[in-house]
């Protein structure tokens, strides 16, 4: 809505366009009748009465502006509240958010990369895509729900400002009901990993997934079917939700060695880098400087990619660990 007030007409600096516009025909007009009066100046009256007219069809156009400007405002905040107040068939959520709902519970991601014999148009993406369906938003909706209820609850009480005993029983029930829900959430989120892994997503690259989902394709998937995973991944080594075998299995060691190596590197270099430094140079200045950027550098490395249930204090002692062998590098080479 700022945006769009932003970009109105200024009433003020219209009415002062106008005013100078009306002021130079005023003064035009003044030429004019001296030129027909000679040199002698027109007398009062003919003076008053232009100005007047002047005066008018400024004031006039002024506040048809301001007028026009305020008509286009209240439309803009009309359009916006009927924004604000669509209703989705989706438990009557606003249609926008209710949207956006509807792209996270049901969507695509990149899968393995099409063969270049596959013919596809220039613009297409260069991966299949694989359908999932988020069972986090089905989650989501309910907790919608459940608030929806305790809503019209609250205001029931509200309005015949009474309470009966087995009215607060069935609250009772119903907050007991959304406390569970929200924790069932919260370890959603917990579980939260690579999609072919993330028990809460169905895949299409999972073959059970696929088995439950294929019937219902045509309604998941709306693009080309040439560009969508038609075989699940798994079909040498099925697995079922939770499992830990076969390609799922070797890619997530793969994928663990990876990282322990290049944390190892990284350990190494940001020992071996600034002892190379200050060796190097021998000079307070630079030793002082390189341990300072490095303990940063290290900080901000262990801040990145520490686990995210690990205790700060966790990176306290191994950044002030880090630190205190710099301070013995660091005063052995001076």
């Amino acid at each position: 809505m700022d945006s769009a007030a932003s970009g109105a007409v200024d009433p003020k600096k219209a009415c002062r366009e106008l005013f100078n516009m009306y002021q130079e025909s005023f003064n035009q007009m003044m030429e004019n009748l001296k030129k027909c009066h000679g040199e002698a100046a027109p007398n009062e009256e003919t003076t008053i009465a232009a100005q007047a007219v002047t005066e008018t069809a400024g004031t006039n156009a002024g506040s048809s502006i301001v007028q026009e400007a305020e008509a286009d405002e209240e439309a803009e905040k009309t359009e916006f509240m009927k924004k604000l107040e669509m209703p989705s068939a989706l438990l009557n959520l606003p249609k926008e958010i209710a949207d956006e709902r509807l792209k996270q519970l049901c969507f695509t991601r990149d899968g393995p990369k099409i063969p270049r014999d596959v013919p596809r148009a220039a613009d297409s993406n260069d991966r299949y895509q694989i359908p999932l369906i988020n069972l986090c938003e089905l989650q989501r909706l309910s907790l919608y729900a459940m608030r929806q209820e305790l809503t019209a609850k609250a205001i029931k009480i509200k309005e015949d400002e009474s309470l009966s005993g087995e009215e607060a029983g069935s609250i009772k029930t119903l907050i007991s009901e959304y406390c569970n829900a929200l924790r069932d959430f919260d370890y959603m989120r917990e579980k939260d990993s690579d999609a072919d892994r993330d028990p809460f997503y169905l895949t299409y690259a999972r073959w059970c997934d696929w088995s439950v989902m294929k019937p219902k394709i045509a309604s998941l998937y709306k693009g080309d079917p040439l560009y969508m995973l038609q075989v699940p991944r798994d079909t040498s080594d099925p697995e079922m939700v939770g499992d830990a075998r076969g390609w799922a299995k070797k890619r997530e060691d793969r994928r663990g060695f990876i990282m322990r190596l290049w944390f190892g590197l990284g350990g190494g270099l940001a020992s071996i880098a600034p002892m190379l430094i200050v060796i190097q140079h021998r000079d307070r200045n630079t030793a002082l400087v390189t341990a300072s950027v490095g303990m940063l550098l290290f900080a901000m490395f262990m801040a990145y990619y520490h686990e995210r249930d690990a205790s700060p204090f966790a990176l306290v002692g191994a950044t002030a660990a880090y630190a205190a062998v710099l301070v013995v590098l660091v005063s052995t080479a001076l």
